[in-house]
């Protein structure tokens, strides 16, 4: 562990605007599933560089928003800190723990293969696709907001192969941690379970949805796509097209609200009846 014990603080440097947009970038870049727009809430003007000397002597870079430790980079590699988990959950391939094991990673334990939740041991996909070393994010059966940061200590096949036994991750940094006491204290979201600790209803729900949300998407473009760009806004709130109509033809915004909250709970309908249309094809 690489923040468990206190350490040494060798230099501290605000970055300048040119180095700041590179940061920003790798970040991106090292994690595809984080969008721009999700970590803008946390990216400030203030970013700085923390070279940091471990107990163990060894050396990592973090860069901090503010107070907040967004990344690191140890042995030429680039590590999420939890708090980037918690704004973008996927960020990383993770594997789910159970909440009492949090103790014992805070006491100084790596995850070892049996504190892993998994639906099915037996079963070589549910390991994934991991060589030794690879970054891997931690959270718990009842949130999948990150807890802890490590890399494989075994590659996925080996860890099928190896009969639940032994060590899974090595834990370079935690929730608690000594990184972390330099942050602003921040509340652990709540952010859902992990798809591996929810049950099959509730996976054929969240895809109901998300399927009537994308249906929703595409009807709206193709409404703004067949909208006149003659239309105009007129100070009184009202909605104009072509025909220059006046108010009496107009549509108020409050008109445009009671629409939305129409189609909300027609959506909200149409959802729990293409989710029962899923359910039936397990049955």
């Amino acid at each position: 562990m690489l923040f468990h014990k206190p350490f040494k603080t060798k230099s501290n440097v605000l970055l300048r605007s040119s180095e700041r947009k590179r940061i920003k970038g790798l970040i991106l870049t090292q994690f595809p599933a984080l969008t721009e727009e999700k970590l803008d809430k946390i990216y400030c003007k203030e970013i700085y560089s923390l070279k940091i000397e471990t107990h163990s002597e060894e050396i990592v870079i973090v860069y901090m928003a503010y107070k907040l430790p967004l990344i690191f980079e140890y042995n030429s590699v680039i590590y999420p800190c939890v708090y980037l988990s918690w704004i973008e959950p996927d960020i990383t391939p993770a594997f789910t723990t159970h909440a009492d094991v949090l103790k014992f990673i805070r006491g100084g334990a790596d995850l070892m293969l049996p504190g892993i939740i998994l639906k099915n041991p037996h079963n070589k996909k549910h390991f994934g696709s991991h060589k030794k070393g690879d970054r891997v994010l931690i959270n718990l059966s009842s949130n999948k907001a990150g807890v802890a940061v490590g890399e494989t200590a075994r590659s996925s096949e080996d860890l099928f192969m190896s009969g639940g036994k032994g060590k899974a991750v090595n834990i370079l940094h935690y929730w608690g941690d000594e990184l972390c006491k330099m942050a602003i204290e921040i509340d652990y979201p709540q952010l859902g379970k992990p798809d591996v600790c929810k049950t099959q209803e509730e996976l054929d729900l969240e895809l109901a949805v998300q399927l009537q949300a994308e249906e929703d998407q595409a009807q709206l473009s193709q409404a703004l796509e067949t909208q006149t760009l003659s239309d105009t806004v007129t100070g009184d709130g009202t909605i104009h097209g072509d025909d220059g109509g006046g108010v009496g033809n107009g549509i108020s915004y409050a008109q445009v609200a009671n629409n939305v909250n129409s189609t909300d709970q027609v959506r909200r309908k149409s959802s729990c009846q293409c989710w029962l249309r899923i359910s039936t094809k397990f049955t």
